[in-house]
This record gives C-alpha cells, structure tokens and sequence, in this order.
C-alpha cells in the first residue's frame, strides 16, 4: 500500500513540473487528468496553432529503460481514443489546430530533469497491421 501510495504522489508531482514546462514553452494548460470510457488523458494544452495531449512518465533515477519506452503500443492507442473523445467534447479547442501527441519525462534523481519529446507518435502508428 505504501508503494503505491509513493508511485502515486511521484505521479502527481512529476505531473505538476510538467504543466510549469509546458506553461514556460508557450502552452495553455485547459484539462489535467481528464477521463473518458477510453482511458485518461495527463495532460491537455493550447497554443495558438497546436492542441497538445501529452502522456507524463515520472521516475526516481534514469534507468535501463528511458520513461518514454514505458508508452507501449496499446497506452498510445488509448490515449488516441481518449484524444478523440475530448475532440468530440470540445470540438472548439480543436478547430484550427493541429493535434499533437507528446510525453513529458519527469526524471527525479540526482536533481529534477524534464524531457519533452514533441510529436512522440501519431495516431497512424497506433493502428495494427495484419
């Protein structure tokens, strides 16, 4: 229980660094942790040309694997359904826009270190081909 309970605040605070990033880089910050039927959506931002979705993966320390890695195929194709669903919800926030899917990796050892990685994947590669 404790485990779970730390994993979660590291979520929650690695959450909060990202929107301070993306406030900095120009974005408006108008859904956090936004749920649908599909999944959930950490974080969704304006600028004036782009409607950003962006996935946050927060670690203690920078390990084997880079925080991004942990998006597997299937969290990127829900994350794509939530995107639609907000789309279809808010079709004004969208209009105009162009949509883009980020992650923001929050790394919390030796000190704070944030990686955005803008255009992670699009909706395209997130279709199986048999």
């Amino acid at each position: 229980m404790k485990k779970q309970r730390r994993s979660r605040r590291r979520g929650v605070w690695g959450e909060r660094l990202a929107r301070g990033w993306l406030r900095l880089s120009g974005f408006r910050v108008v859904a956090t942790n936004w749920h649908c039927r599909v999944g959930e959506l950490d974080i969704v931002a304006l600028s004036p040309k782009t409607l950003l979705f962006a996935e946050v993966k927060t670690r203690v320390r920078r390990g084997e694997q880079s925080p991004a890695e942990a998006v597997t195929f299937a969290k990127r194709a829900r994350i794509i359904g939530s995107a639609d669903a907000f789309v279809h919800r808010y079709p004004a926030l969208a209009h105009g826009r162009c949509l883009e899917f980020s992650i923001v990796e929050v790394v919390m050892r030796p000190f704070p270190r944030i990686r955005h990685l803008r255009d992670a994947f699009r909706p395209e590669e997130c279709v199986r081909k048999y």
